[in-house]
């Protein structure tokens, strides 16, 4: 970027250099002046090219296939501007020619070239924020090259003015052509729909504008404050000074190109972007300082070389100009971080500076030499109020990463659901503080402080909100209504705020009331049965008490509701993400694929655990635990244990299958838990635990040496499966479980005594065949950490939630 920015510096220079000596004095103040007027003319333009890169640099964080739409948007209205722009060209010709005393063919030729700029800063822009940056640079080398042969060209020829206008509107035309052969080739066609967050484009314009103003100020509008003000060869000793003084200004220009997309994309997918501005300014410290050395030294030459010794009333006011375009160059830097940050309150102190400068320079200008000091002066005050506006917003309020976000689920209280979704509940919200935000945990209201199993993390703040029930959603959406979280996420299970079928309505009332209160949230699901799955043997395992269709519509109605009014519906599996799309018509670019636990949440227990039990170290050691339910196969298990017991294999079983809250009271399961309970209390090699509390549980995985799940039925992920794996206890798994969590491939057997017994043998007796199945649990612990891929795809979705209004969003980050 540097080498492309200091070569069109350079042909700028020589562009210049050529113009000021073929012209003369008083034709180069007329030709400077009209340059001037084009840089006022191309404001717009300059105005929407920082939100064009903010734009692009968004959408290549998000999914870059929408950055083709946005260039095919950005072409209709820079052809709608350019016709615009001529027209207003022609019509007003004599009115600005008669103020500039110019001629009228002139401002026309202006306005085609001003035309010109608008597409090429628009497309330039868009190279800007894809990061080509290579590309960025050779369009700014060819533009250079091409006005400078143009203007000698011309200059050859005897065209004066006409002639310099030409070659700026040559190297223009050549830049835009390097910058669209680019885009031809890297930006293919894409039917995506592009949806813009207009929230920061209108923040991004209230910076822009206030930025390109100063820009202006600093560029342009002293320059015709001196034509209009002083005659023709002042004005031409000025324009030398300024375009000498400018120089330093030209040499740092490449910091804002870069900073502005490097951090918008850091802070699009959540990263630290500060020291982006600390190396930026660290690069705009030594410019300074090599500039301005060689100005003082040097300094008569350089304008001698620059515009020839005729302009060497200059050199006076040249020293001064530099710094103030110095201080500027500062002020560019800030406010691109600014603006690349989303944080625009710069704006306004900005915008002050600007008008109180211009404003001073129009009352006070007694000679040339004040009007220089009168913008400096100007020029420091403004980057003073910059810096301290955007520190000032920066500490003031809470960046859009902490912003708070509401994780709704159980906690592992005793009375609470263990397991699955209250582990998860905590362990969500604790990655969530470790990436940045700011969480609290709305869960159900808690019984004694003497009861509880294991305190919440100390990390994120826990609120007791509601009671499970009927009116459980109605408790939790006024709460949201009064706390206004700028996000929620909820840890789905039919059993968090309700049993039975009351636990689903009142989770899709709470959906579609975050959603007419426009309080946006994610779901995640955890258990999703395949409609295939939904038959009458199928109810019947689970206890539903109502006929198949029927279930089968209120599974229905609960996922369309996620996927309609939740932002973001997050899978832990690709057979659920697939489910939910396939089955019950959510939409894909609204599944978020996230490991299964961001991290675990456990207490310490006894360093020897086996000896705390009363196990021996040569006792095998079998565990399954979790709610007792008919779809997990129980039965299976307890009569391959009376099987061992026969063979008098020395083989235990720690069985923690407590009541299911679901089902708890209803007769027909109270009859097949009692029955449950009695069976394996009457085998020697069982130890019935019940209910296992969360530090039970983690002290029986210190014990245990395989996991033993022989479910009839898997609609999802399994919470003690996995928790099993993360503690590093191997496992083997029935074929419906293998079904939906793919990676278990050794250790898989048909739900049947036989099948189980001759598994869990074979893992004690065959050396191979226990490392086979270890290597796979392994491979299955690994993904459940978080990479920083997954990392980045939490904070753009969750950003993106917080940051934009009700409409959908593209995929940013999501995967299915």
């Amino acid at each position: 970027m540097f080498a492309g920015s200091m070569a069109l510096n350079l042909c700028g220079f020589l562009f210049q250099m050529t113009a000021s000596r073929a012209l003369g004095v008083g034709a180069y103040g007329v030709f400077y002046s009209l340059a001037a007027l084009v840089m006022i003319a191309g404001l717009p333009g300059a105005l929407a090219s920082p939100i064009i890169v903010r734009a692009v640099a968004e959408l290549r964080a998000r999914d870059e296939r929408h950055v083709s739409v946005l260039e095919r948007d950005v072409a209709r209205a820079v052809g709608a501007a350019s016709f615009i722009y001529i027209a207003f060209g022609i019509a007003l010709a004599p009115l600005i020619a008669r103020f500039l005393h110019v001629p009228v063919w002139t401002i026309s030729l202006a306005g085609v070239l001003a035309a010109a700029g608008l597409w090429s800063g628009a497309f330039r822009a868009i190279a800007q924020g894809m990061q080509a940056f290579g590309v960025f640079s050779l369009s700014s080398a060819v533009e250079g090259a091409a006005k400078v042969l143009a203007l000698a060209m011309m200059m050859l020829l005897g065209f004066g003015v006409f002639g310099g206008l030409c070659g700026l509107l040559a190297g223009t035309l050549c830049g835009l052509a390097v910058v669209l052969w680019f885009l031809g080739r890297h930006s293919g066609g894409s039917e995506h729909r592009c949806t813009y967050d207009w929230q920061n484009i209108r923040s991004s314009t209230l910076g822009a504008g206030a930025l390109m103003l100063a820009t202006t100020v600093v560029g342009s509008v002293d320059v015709l404050v001196v034509k209009h003000f002083f005659d023709a060869h002042e004005a031409g000793l000025y324009a030398a000074a300024a375009l000498g003084g400018k120089t330093v200004l030209f040499a740092s220009a490449f910091l804002p190109t870069v900073l502005l997309p490097s951090v918008t994309h850091g802070h699009t997918k959540g990263e630290r972007t500060r020291d982006l501005l600390w190396y930026a300014i660290a690069a705009f410290l030594a410019v300074a300082a090599v500039g301005m050395l060689v100005l003082s030294v040097w300094g008569k030459l350089f304008i001698h070389i620059l515009v020839g010794s005729s302009y060497d009333g200059s050199i006076a006011l040249l020293l001064p100009y530099a710094a103030a375009m110095l201080i500027f160059s500062l002020t560019s830097i800030l406010a691109y971080y600014g603006i690349g940050k989303g944080r625009v309150a710069f704006a306004a102190p900005l915008s002050a500076g600007v008008v109180l400068t211009v404003g001073v320079m129009i009352f006070f200008h007694p000679s040339t030499a004040a009007v220089v000091d009168v913008l400096l002066a100007g020029n420091a005050a403004t980057c003073v109020a910059v810096g301290w506006s955007i520190l000032a917003q920066a500490t003031s309020r809470p960046s859009a990463l902490r912003k708070r976000i509401a994780v709704i689920g159980p906690l592992p209280w005793t009375d609470a659901i263990p397991g699955g979704p209250s582990y998860d509940t905590a362990a969500y919200a604790q990655r969530f503080c470790e990436l940045g935000f700011t969480v609290e945990v709305w869960t159900k209201k808690p019984v004694p402080i003497s009861a509880c199993s294991s305190p919440p993390c100390p990390t994120f703040g826990v609120k007791h909100v509601w009671n499970r029930g009927p009116l459980s959603w109605l408790s939790i959406a006024l709460y949201a209504l009064r706390e206004r979280p700028a996000a929620i996420h909820f840890q789905h299970a039919a059993f968090v705020l309700g049993d039975g079928a009351l636990g689903e309505i009142s989770s899709m009332l709470l959906c579609i009331a975050l959603r007419a209160m426009r309080i946006p949230c994610a779901v995640t699901c955890n258990d999703v049965p395949r409609r295939a799955q939904v038959t009458r043997e199928y109810v019947r395992l689970h206890r539903f008490g109502l006929p198949a269709p029927l279930v089968l519509i209120g599974l229905r109605s609960l996922f369309r509701t996620f996927g309609c009014c939740a932002r973001w519906v997050i899978a832990h599996e690709s057979a659920v993400a697939e489910t939910l799309v396939a089955d019950y018509g959510v939409p894909r670019r609204k599944i978020l694929m996230l490991p299964h636990r961001p991290g675990s949440v456990h207490v310490h227990s006894s360093i020897s655990p086996r000896l705390r039990n009363g196990i021996s170290e040569e006792t095998r050691v079998l565990l399954h635990f979790g709610f007792a339910s008919p779809y997990k196969g129980i039965e299976v298990l307890l009569d391959a244990m009376e099987a061992f017991a026969n063979a008098n294999l020395n083989i235990v079983l720690l069985l923690g299958a407590g009541p299911h809250p679901k089902r708890a009271g209803a007769p027909e399961y109270e009859a097949y838990y009692s029955s449950l309970m009695l069976h394996a209390d009457a085998l020697p090699n069982v130890r019935n635990l019940g209910f296992l509390p969360d530090d039970r549980v983690e002290e029986l995985l210190k014990c245990a040496d395989l996991g033993v799940f022989p479910y009839f039925e898997c609609q999802g992920t399994s919470g003690p499966v996995n928790e099993c794996i993360s503690q590093g206890v191997p496992v083997i798994v029935s074929k419906p479980i293998s079904r939906v969590i793919p990676c278990f491939e050794a250790g898989v057997f048909e739900p049947t005594p036989q099948a189980l017994a001759a598994t869990s043998v074979r893992f004690f007796s065959d050396s191979g065949f226990a490392r086979r199945i270890r290597t796979e649990c392994a491979a299955r612990r690994s993904s459940y950490a978080w990479s920083n891929e997954h990392d980045s795809r939490v904070r753009v979705a969750y950003r993106a939630m917080m940051t934009a209004d009700s409409r959908d969003l593209g995929p940013a980050g999501a995967t299915a």
